[in-house]
């Protein structure tokens, strides 16, 4: 650039006061020059970007009709949406609901994903719990009367909406087969149901109108002692015949009426489809009839669920003792007889009545074999049947068993009591019923689930030395009371002592090596809950059993045997330190081993209150 400066640029002159506004003068013009300059640059840059994001989005836009996505056929496509759909849990009808959220993505999509019927079989009416004005508590204020209306209209409302989402979805599921769920729930307040009854039947004649389609049904409904006209509600599901689900398979129901105390009998409805033809898992729950009643097929079930009620004992848990004679209750006796006339379950869950046994099944006695060749699973909930009962039994193909009740008492008095609660036993002894079911079908059981209450450590290690072939174990401890100095002073039942492979010991005098049998030898998983009996296994002792089963090869004592993979505790102490830690510090083989514990939450210190002589006036 020409400058008359040029020679003295880069120099130690000094301009005099006439070159000041020269200098100036030139150093302003440069500087307009370099922004103009810069601007342009902008300008130019920006020109240039959005042409580079033309061209971009063009290549793009392009590149996306050589997507792999758009090339697969609309069958394969479809077969896509349902293993989508079937790892997801039974969801609302609503905008997150897996046919929504896939036709929500483009049109063809759309369009294929409406026209698929499975995507939109699950019509699943799930009823928000009917507003009540009367108050919640002692300290809750009561709701005056138009603003429960006003709840009562929202609710109706609400329920409408969801009606109306069902027939779209009936619409879209075409001819194909459905599963179908109503669920509702109202308090036994009185004056409550205004718009309950009509809506509740609405849904059900809704649901009806295609009973033909039904292939899984779950009704559960629970109504108060202010509904008298329960029979006209249920009236769309009762009136339903055998010929009108010929493709349900599956009934789930359960209807709950606490009648009024002086002219109502709680009821259960006994409606024909109980005798579809198709039907193979059935679940039962809160039924107060005899079941011998009941038009079921009983021979043609692979799973059952059932469960019966005493009268009296139920309404006097919910506070109407007093009212009529008892009805059947399912007995052990009941039990047998129904097991001999279902010989293709797979699946069976039965609750039996209390110890109470009537006088008329005290007397009689179980006569024949129950013969179930298919019986792969079964749970037993409320009283453990005893020895007859189980060597009644023929189940050749019986691997999973759950008993829900506690089992409890001491069978022999030497030793130390594997819970310790510094009072004498309960009353209760079942260890010999559930003794009896392990010695009968211990070892043929993979899966097994116990609960425990109190029982000697000799109990506990025989219940244990029966289940030789058991590689899944569940064992939940329960306590009648807290001990009297607090949640730590529970003694250490050994069970972790049991549960460990003995270690292998060389007699050096004969030179045999002696390898102790384990108890569970292929046990992989274990699942142990401890919160009833707080400090009866140490995180130590849980250590030495998972390196017990989980060392290395060459020094594990148990051998050949199935290794330990998946373990959860739930303590019922507080930790103290870090298992997996402390496992990879002894050099325990930590590899495809899922441990998870849990702890209970500590209790909050008190704030300490310093002694001052007013205290003692407080």
């Amino acid at each position: 650039m020409n400058t008359p400066f040029a020679d003295l640029l880069d120099t130690n002159y000094t301009p005099s006061d006439d070159d000041i506004p020269r200098i100036r003068a030139i150093v302003d013009a440069n500087t307009r020059a370099a922004s103009s300059i810069d601007k342009e640059i902008t300008r130019l840059l920006s020109s240039l970007v959005q042409r580079r994001d033309a061209h971009l989005e063009s290549a793009n836009r392009h590149a996306s009709l050589l997507s792999p996505v758009r090339r697969i056929p609309d069958d394969i496509l479809s077969a896509i949406f349902h293993a989508y759909l079937d790892t997801k849990a039974p969801a609302p009808m609503s905008r997150s609901h897996p046919a929504v959220v896939v036709s929500h993505v483009s049109q063809r999509w759309r369009q294929l994903a409406i026209s698929t019927p499975y995507l939109w079989n699950g019509i699943h009416l799930h009823l928000p719990q009917y507003p009540s004005w009367q108050p919640s508590g002692f300290s809750s204020p009561r709701i005056s009367v138009e603003r429960a209306e006003e709840a009562a209209d929202r609710w109706g409302a609400t329920v409408q909406h969801m009606l109306a989402i069902a027939e779209v979805w009936v619409a879209r599921s075409g001819q194909y087969p459905v599963d179908v769920t109503l669920g509702a729930l109202l308090e036994t307040q009185p004056q409550d149901d205004i718009a309950f009854p009509p809506k509740i039947k609405m849904c059900l004649t809704s649901l009806c109108d295609f009973a033909h389609r039904w292939k899984r049904a779950r009704i559960d409904l629970s109504f108060g002692r202010q509904q008298s006209n329960i029979a006209d509600i249920l009236e769309p599901l009762t009136s339903l015949q055998p010929h009108h689900v010929p493709q349900l398979e599956s009934l789930h129901l359960n209807v709950f009426h606490i009648g009024d105390d002086t002219t109502l009998r709680p009821t259960v409805i006994t409606t024909p489809i109980l005798q579809g033809a198709a039907i193979r898992t059935l679940h039962l729950y809160r039924v107060w009839q005899d079941w011998r009643i009941l038009p079921v097929i009983w021979s043609a079930l692979t799973e059952l669920r059932f469960a019966t009620i005493d009268t009296l004992s139920a309404f006097a848990s919910l506070g109407f003792g007093g009212l009529g004679s008892p009805l059947a209750q399912f007995t052990p006796l009941q039990a047998f007889t129904l097991l001999k006339q279902c010989p293709n379950l797979v699946t069976c869950d039965l609750t039996i009545s209390p110890d109470n046994w009537r006088p008329l099944d005290r007397l009689a006695s179980m006569t024949g074999v129950a013969f179930l060749p298919k019986l792969q699973s079964l749970t037993i909930r409320g009283r453990i049947p005893n020895t007859e009962f189980v060597q009644a039994l023929s189940l050749p193909s019986l691997h999973s068993l759950q008993l829900t009740r506690p089992i409890s008492g001491i069978l022999s008095e030497p030793g130390p009591a594997a819970f310790t609660f510094g009072a004498p036993a309960p009353p209760s002894n079942n260890t010999g019923e559930a003794l009896a079911w392990v010695r009968q079908f211990g070892h043929q059981l993979h899966t097994v689930k116990l609960n425990v209450t109190r029982i000697s450590c000799d109990v506990l290690q025989s219940l244990l030395e029966h289940l030789s072939s058991a590689s899944d174990l569940s064992l939940k401890f329960l306590g009648h009371r807290q001990p009297q100095s607090g949640r730590g002073s529970f003694e250490n039942n050994g069970l972790t002592r049991l549960l460990a492979v003995p270690s292998r010991s060389n007699d050096l005098r004969t030179g045999a090596n002696h390898e102790p049998a384990p108890i569970c030898p292929r046990l992989c998983r274990l699942r142990l809950d401890m919160n009833g009996q707080p400090g009866s296994i140490t995180e130590e002792g849980v250590i030495d059993m998972i390196a017990s089963r989980r060392g290395p090869k060459e020094t594990r004592a148990i051998g050949d045997s199935a290794r330990l993979e998946d373990v959860t505790i739930h303590f019922g102490t507080l930790q103290t330190m870090d298992v997996r830690q402390e496992l990879e510090r002894r050099g325990v083989d930590m590899a495809k081993l899922d441990f998870e514990a849990s702890y209970p939450s500590p209790e909050p210190l008190k704030p300490h209150r310093p002694y001052t002589p007013t205290n003692d006036l407080l």
